[in-house]
């Protein structure tokens, strides 16, 4: 697929897909979006540090309107990881639909805030913890997984209990894979 050509780098082996929206600003309990961008970086840092696998920040939206751009969203967090530079990579937005879903496809793990990137993560039967706003994301994990447990909503959506939840997902991989493929084949 001509996705791995547009990177400027190779997706590594372990890494962990993240997809962190601007628009989740208004659920977490911030005042600003400065201080969602700040939290966001604290998330991924600690993903960093608690697992030592690299992050992919995969945006998932882009349009006309600043203020729902994942990528310079994304651009912004990526900023204030200056010593994780090395870890984490922003996956360009020029990619189409099917480039960025091979991308997702490609993740150990997915942490994503957008509703089509953790439908895109789990039809491809990859271990997805989804950041919520609406009840869509609580559904969809019913649906899928018969709980909750691997969905994170508003001021829930901190560094810890994201960690927490990957690492405890990381630990389960294999069995969440094959209980996504049993889930999306009986759906």
């Amino acid at each position: 697929i001509p996705a791995r050509e547009k990177l400027d780098m190779p997706i590594h082996d372990g890494c962990i897909g993240v997809n962190i929206s601007p628009l989740m600003a208004r659920f977490a309990g911030v005042q600003t979006l400065d201080s969602w961008i700040a939290r966001s970086a604290s998330i991924v840092e600690s993903i960093i540090q608690k697992t030592g696998r690299r992050v992919c920040l995969v945006p998932h939206v882009s349009g006309s309107r600043e203020s729902y751009k994942d990528h310079s969203f994304l651009c912004k967090v990526a900023h204030l990881l200056n010593g994780k530079r090395a870890k984490v990579f922003v996956v360009p937005d020029t990619l189409d639909a099917a480039e960025t879903k091979w991308v997702i496809s490609k993740m150990d793990l997915f942490v994503g805030a957008r509703t089509h990137s953790t439908i895109a993560s789990l039809s491809s039967f990859v271990p997805t913890l989804s950041l919520g706003y609406s009840l869509k994301s609580r559904g969809i994990n019913q649906d899928v997984y018969g709980h909750t447990n691997y969905c994170l909503h508003g001021e829930d959506i901190t560094a810890d209990a994201v960690t927490d939840t990957v690492s405890q997902m990381l630990s389960e991989s294999r069995s969440i894979m094959e209980q996504l493929r049993v889930s999306i084949h009986r759906m």
